[in-house]
């Protein structure tokens, strides 16, 4: 109840204050965690694992849109693949340099339970700082992926350091195997639910099933030994992907609804308890003296930020190299933004408190691994809006326009829609016109924000409801032509489509 109270609290005063609120919940989590007489909170990693992480990503794969994914898949894959080893690899260098009491296996341990970013942290600063929809759709994308293949690495990394054994061949062949069968479990079961959800038209049960989906692929696939990270993610996005023919409109507002304060509860949550871990590190340090490992492990946070922004301003020069792979480099004020958003978060520490109990260095892990999350969600996410802001990306951006032609021209589908309603009768004049004059004056709007000109009743009847529903369904045909066209970006589509739905679902009412 009191961590319920906190968050509400620590959220409003972040809003207020105009800062992250990931920044404010873990900084809020560290000031409770050293109030005398607070009870020590140990957030156990099958928690975080099973019951965080799975409903968090499927909630951010659902909202993504797999053309915009399959259009940064290039980068996507750099940053999800080649960005992890190469982070795994500079870490436990990095460690056995300065800490030379981590063995070589514990090192590439820690590399690994740093590597994967927070999946959270950085769209929440998007939020309230607007970037430009390619960074977000890179970063998200990333985020998504890099979690499966950082915890795949992770295995293999905690394996050789308890077994003291490695082979190169098993483990890329195990993550090939583990990859590809997180996947197809992910699309089995959204196929499976999907066709359940086509079936079930009461709102309570959409969101019951929409819940049961992302921890019925982690969990099967964590059955089958493979990947249920990427399960989750998967589900997500082809649940998301189907939801337009599966929900019905007023369904969709509801379930969005559900969804989005559920996902703020759930990181809300794990924010806070990443800072009340404190005591559990310390305690795991005794009888260390911390001072001895502070700037070994600032170190490592300040390689983990290093090795990021350096690959991701490297990028174009890889471009140039494997053409086929991405397909052009982004500017450079978009690569500073993706590189500084590579901030760490409770997957992380939940890696890190996996670690059994007896492998050696299992304590300077932990500290190190909460240092590097305290570093990035705090440096990093106070410092991003200032850096979107000096590379001139929260500016209108083009996609905002899109955003306005995609109004203006679902508003004239359904003027075109009443003109043929008119001249074939379908319903009263008197209905037609007052239609008329509603989207006449969306359309001007539209064009007002486009700059093109100045600007400045509904009816009950069944007759106007049903034309209403004839335009609203002619509105959503032209925004859903426009995406499929690539003219409209996922998050601008999503939006008009929200609106869509939120007017059908009041004429239903």
């Amino acid at each position: 109840m009191l961590l319920l109270l906190a968050i509400a609290l620590l959220a409003l005063l972040a809003g207020r204050l105009r800062i992250p609120y990931p920044v404010f919940l873990v900084c809020g989590g560290l000031a409770i965690a050293v109030i005398p007489g607070i009870p020590l909170l140990d957030l156990r990693p099958d928690v975080v694992f099973l019951v965080f992480l799975p409903p968090l990503l499927y909630a951010a794969a659902f909202n993504a849109s797999p053309r915009d994914l399959r259009a940064e898949a290039g980068r996507i894959a750099l940053l999800a693949v080649a960005l992890v080893v190469l982070t795994v690899v500079v870490v436990a260098v990095v460690a056995r340099l300065v800490l030379g009491e981590l063995s070589w296996p514990m090192a590439f341990v820690l590399g690994a339970v740093l590597a994967p970013t927070d999946p959270v942290a950085a769209t929440a600063v998007f939020r309230r700082t607007p970037v430009p929809d390619r960074v977000a759709i890179v970063v998200a994308g990333e985020s998504l992926v890099n979690d499966g293949v950082g915890l795949t690495i992770y295995r293999a990394a905690v394996g050789a350091a308890t077994a003291g054994a490695f082979s190169l061949g098993s483990a890329a062949l195990s993550f090939v195997v583990v990859a590809a069968g997180g996947v197809a479990i992910g699309l089995a079961v959204g196929w499976v639910l999907n066709a359940v959800k086509r079936r079930v038209q009461e709102t309570e049960i959409e969101i019951t099933l929409s819940l049961f989906t992302p921890y019925a692929a982690y969990i099967a696939a964590e059955h089958a030994g493979v990947s249920g990270v990427l399960a989750a993610v998967t589900v997500g996005v082809y649940s998301g992907w189907r939801s337009s023919e599966v929900l019905m409109p007023e369904t969709r507002v509801k379930v969005q609804a559900f969804w989005t304060a559920l996902a703020f509860l759930l990181d809300s949550m794990l924010f806070v308890l990443v800072g009340l871990q404190l005591p559990v590190v310390l305690d795991a340090l005794a009888p260390r003296s911390l001072t001895d490992y502070v700037l070994p492990a600032l170190a490592v946070a300040v390689a983990v930020m290093g090795v990021r922004m350096a690959f991701v301003l490297a990028l174009a020069v890889i471009r140039a190299r494997l053409p086929n792979i991405v397909e052009e480099p982004l500017p450079r004020g978009e690569r500073l933004v993706v590189g500084w958003s590579g901030m760490r978060g409770a997957v992380s520490l939940a890696a890190a408190l996996a670690i059994p109990l007896d492998a050696s260095g299992r304590e300077i892990v932990l500290l190190v691994t909460f240092t590097t999350i305290l570093v990035t969600i705090v440096v990093q996410g106070l410092t991003l809006p200032l850096i979107v802001h000096a590379c001139g990306l929260d500016e209108a951006t083009e996609d905002e326009r899109r955003e306005q032609e995609a109004r203006l021209q679902a508003a004239e589908a359904a003027l075109q829609r009443l003109d043929e309603a008119g001249a074939e009768d379908e319903a009263p004049d008197t209905t037609v016109e007052r239609l008329r004059t509603t989207y006449t004056e969306h359309a001007e709007r539209a064009a007002n924000e486009l700059g093109d000109r100045d600007v400045e009743t509904e009816d009950s009847s069944e007759a106007y409801a049903e034309l209403r529903a004839m335009t609203l369904a002619a509105e959503r045909d032209a925004i859903i032509r426009l995406r499929r066209d690539g003219k409209l970006s996922g998050d601008a589509a999503r939006r008009l489509q929200h609106e869509l739905d939120l007017a059908e679902s009041r004429l239903r009412s």
